[in-house]
């Protein structure tokens, strides 16, 4: 057997231990935090590096087995908005410099880590991968278009990191055609390495209404994944076959390639890959324990409306689009109206940006319907996603989209933005909806045919579930161990 690695991840302006939907912390933590999970899992040992951004915080923290959390001297102990963090990069780097080495890989995460890390692995001799998790925004792009570059430095810094790194691991093939054309990266040093779900806390509720079952052999996996030519096809996701007797569970998820088509959502290439049978087992558990903990926050009160909710949650700012989740709200007929419950904070780049979220809400005559809860501890986050009618994903950019896909684990239908690596997360009128539009009436027309067709909302639970399962966050680790390995 192979000699366990030793992994850094370098994650320098927002910690792996951050609650996701507060300050900075979003999906790129969680995918961190169970990449390293996976990781260690697997037997590997796992630093996650980070700022420190509270005197408090130790130097090291023992997170489970296999996993250490350390903080790194970067400017002043103290939260800090991500467009001041880069100031401090040559401090960090420094700093993750005097730990002396003995990885055998760093890999890190955005774009300020990898400026910071690429030195320091040059200097030790070992290889640099690096994920993005976001590109910035094309030059002359608007506020309200997508996100702004945090300082004059991002872009070339994306470009060094993309240009010079070892391997750049991208989440979705979106993304990996983002750092070709926009950063320059060589495709030959691109992977795709796709996410996964946490089915302990993301299911549809106990007993889950349905275990998958493979029908088709899974193709083979090339070993270097390239990027994919959008591909289409009308092959049906799944097939319902009725059966009198639960099957015997499947090893493992097979190993996927996400497609995208620029005409249409992407779909799965040739014959479906499960039947659905109904089955009284307990979902999938993961092979380890959380690898933080998060401290549990008043528990919020689902809405009373009998038209039940909508769940927006991410971050508040204007990327991730909460305002349009507003406005398409106000579009839907007041006699089908359910209400929104937004989930998420606002960061120090955006502090103003929620007074203009209240204000949009008293303009649409919506302060009842609408609630700001705040960002939710990961089990209070899928019981509000299991309650919700629809799962609202507005963003005007995504490298993959993460809530959905949790969204749809929990068997909750997602209308989305036709955005980047939402294509792949969502699959246009199997899972949910799709949007080109950015016209509050379109989502709300949208919202409102849904909620007109119960039965069909139902059916996209389902068969969100089934994509879902699609993801596994073992097959995520065992990708990385076998890239990791290639660069050695």
């Amino acid at each position: 057997m192979p000699d366990p690695l030793r992994i850094a991840f370098v994650s320098m302006h927002t910690s792996p231990a951050d609650l996701p939907g507060s300050g900075d912390a979003g999906g790129m933590n969680v995918v961190e935090h169970h990449q390293a999970l996976g990781l260690a899992q697997l037997g590997h040992l796992v630093d996650l590096i980070t700022r420190r951004s509270d005197p408090g915080q130790p130097d090291l923290v023992e997170l489970s087995d296999g996993v250490r959390l350390l903080h790194l001297p970067a400017g002043p102990p103290e939260r800090l908005a991500k467009s001041l963090i880069d100031a401090h990069i040559e401090e960090f780097s420094a700093g993750l410099a005097a730990l002396g080495g003995g990885y055998d890989v760093l890999h890190s995460h955005h774009w300020m880590s990898g400026v910071a890390a690429l030195p320091v692995a040059r200097a030790w001799g070992v290889p640099h991968v690096q994920s993005f998790h976001s590109v910035a925004a094309l030059p002359g792009s608007a506020l309200s278009e997508g996100e702004p570059p945090e300082s004059p430095a991002r872009v070339p810094g994306e470009r060094l990191v993309a240009t010079e790194s070892d391997a750049v691991i991208a989440i979705s093939a979106a993304e990996a055609r983002t750092v070709v054309e926009r950063c320059g990266a060589d495709p030959d040093r691109v992977v795709i390495v796709p996410p996964g779900v946490d089915r302990s806390i993301f299911h549809p509720g106990s007993p889950p209404l349905v275990e998958l079952v493979e029908t088709h052999p899974s193709p083979t996996q090339p070993a270097g994944p390239p990027l994919v030519e959008p591909v289409e096809t009308p092959a049906p996701l799944v097939e319902l076959v009725e059966t009198p007797a639960a099957p015997a569970q499947p090893a493992g998820p097979p190993l996927v390639e996400l497609v995208e088509s620029p005409a249409a959502p992407a779909q799965p290439a040739g014959p479906p890959l499960v039947e659905l049978v109904e089955t009284s087992a307990a979902p999938a558990q993961p092979a380890g324990p959380p690898l933080v903990e998060l401290v549990e926050t008043p528990p919020s009160t689902p809405s009373t409306n009998p038209h039940g909710y909508l769940l927006y949650a991410a971050r508040l700012q204007p990327l991730k689009g909460p305002d349009l989740a507003i406005g398409a709200l106000a579009e839907v007929p007041a006699e089908l109206r359910p209400d929104l419950l937004i989930a998420g904070d606002v960061s120090a780049d955006f502090a103003a940006y929620q007074a203009d979220l209240y204000a949009l809400v008293e303009a649409h005559g919506l302060s009842g319907a609408v609630h700001f809860i705040g960002p939710q501890p990961r089990e209070k986050l899928a019981e509000l996603m299991r309650g919700a009618r629809i799962v609202l994903v507005p963003s005007h950019s995504e490298t993959f989209g993460l809530i959905a896909l949790e969204a749809e684990s929990c068997g909750t239908p997602v209308i989305a933005s036709a955005a980047g690596g939402l294509r792949e997360a969502v699959v246009h009128g199997e899972t949910g909806q799709l949007m080109d539009s950015r016209q509050p009436e379109d989502w709300g027309t949208a919202i409102t045919r849904l909620l007109a067709k119960p039965q069909r909302l139902a059916r996209m639970g389902v068969v969100a579930q089934i994509h879902a399962r699609r993801f596994d966050w073992g097959w995520t680790a065992r990708l990385l161990e076998l890239h990791y390995r290639a660069l050695r």
